[in-house]
């Protein structure tokens, strides 16, 4: 699963929107087939962007926390964290509703990003985006990962 590209969108007046299209099929493709038992999902992300993962990518957060085991006090990090994780639950239009909590960390009024960032899709507000990108130099250094 290769994730790439940058897509405008703009919620609805019910806070509704689509992944799309192309970053959907990539998500359908999924080694571990999206359903109500394994959602792909959303979650907040460090950098006041959102982030949608894959259900075979949440799966595997799930295994490697049981395999390795938490220490009591990253425990409570892991909580808050696990805490604003969304399955995504699209309706028959494929829209999914971006929840209050979701839309205040990120600063999503409307307009929305999606770009595909390799193994995950990110969500920005559209005006973070632009600053966000504007600051990034137009040098990426693919050279030092042998690309």
């Amino acid at each position: 699963m290769l994730f790439y590209g940058k897509y405008e969108h703009s919620l609805d007046s019910k806070y509704r929107l689509r992944i799309p299209s192309r970053l959907r099929e990539e998500l359908l493709r999924d080694e571990l087939r999206p359903s109500k038992e394994n959602p792909f999902c959303i979650a907040k992300n460090e950098d006041g962007s959102l982030v949608i993962l894959p259900a075979s990518t949440i799966k595997k957060i799930g295994e490697r926390i049981q395999d390795i085991g938490v220490p009591r006090e990253k425990r409570k990090k892991l909580m808050v964290y696990l805490s604003n994780v969304y399955p995504i639950d699209e309706d028959a239009q494929g829209r999914f509703t971006l929840n209050a909590n979701l839309r205040e960390h990120a600063g999503i009024k409307k307009d929305v990003i999606f770009v595909g960032d390799c193994d995950r899709i990110v969500m920005w507000d559209k005006t973070r985006w632009e600053e966000y990108e504007s600051s990034c130099s137009d040098d990426i250094g693919l050279e030092e990962y042998g690309i």
